[in-house]
C-alpha cells in the first residue's frame, strides 16, 4: 500500500488508483508450489548461482546429485495447484493438482526428520534449492501429509518409557521387599 503511485516491475497495481494505491509483489515466492521442471547441479553454490540468476526458469526445483531426484522438464500449467488444507506445525496437509509429474516445493526449510505421505503411500523429502524440501508428485489430484519425526524424538520418547518402566518395576521390587520383611 502506498500513498503514491510507485514504479516498479516487480509490483502490480491492484484495484483503481488513488487516494491509496495497493500493489501485489510478484517477487514473493509462495510457501509451497508445484515445479514441473527440475534440475541437477554439481553443489550447493551451483544451484545458489542459479537461483540468483534473473533468468532461470522458475517455478523449478534444483537438486545435488546426492538427492538421487529425476530431472524434469515439463511445462507449468496454469491448472496446477496447490491447496492448504491444515498447518499444524510439525503436521502440514494439502491437495494438490498437476497435468504432468512435478515436485512440490515447500519453502519451510529443510531438515532430517521429515516424512511425507502422497494419498497415504509414504514417499522420500528430498532438499532441493538450497534449504527447501521437495516431493515427487505423479499427475492428477493428491492428499499430501508432511510429518515431523527427528529420530531423536523417537530415541527419546523410547529412553523416557524404558526409563519410567524400570522405575516403576523399582518401585514394585521394593515394596515386595519391605512387605516381606515386616
Amino acid at each position: 500500500m502506498s500513498q503514491h503511485p510507485l514504479a516498479d516491475d516487480s509490483l502490480t497495481q491492484l484495484g483503481s488508483p488513488g487516494p491509496l494505491w495497493i500493489y501485489k509483489n510478484n517477487l514473493v515466492t509462495p510457501r509451497a508450489f508445484l515445479a514441473s521442471t527440475s534440475s541437477i547441479l554439481s553443489n550447493d553454490t551451483a544451484i545458489c548461482d542459479e537461483l540468483l540468476r534473473k533468468n532461470s526458469p522458475w517455478p523449478a526445483a534444483m537438486f545435488t546429485p546426492n538427492q538421487h531426484a529425476s530431472v524434469l522438464s515439463g511445462i507449468h500449467s496454469s491448472f496446477d495447484t496447490v491447496s492448504h488444507l491444515e498447518d499444524k506445525g510439525n503436521d502440514i496437509s494439502m491437495q494438490t493438482y498437476s497435468k504432468d509429474s512435478a515436485y512440490l516445493v515447500l519453502t519451510d526449510s529443510y531438515y532430517p526428520g521429515w516424512t511425507a505421505k502422497v494419498d497415504d503411500n509414504e514417499v522420500p523429502v528430498l532438499r532441493c534449492n538450497y534449504a527447501m524440501r521437495a516431493i515427487k508428485i505423479p499427475p492428477g489430484e493428491h492428499n499430501v501429509r508432511f510429518e515431523f519425526k527427528p529420530a531423536s524424538y523417537r530415541i527419546g520418547t523410547t529412553i523416557s518409557i524404558v526409563t519410567i518402566s524400570l522405575m516403576l518395576l523399582g518401585l514394585i521390587v521394593s515394596k515386595q521387599k519391605k512387605d516381606k520383611s515386616l
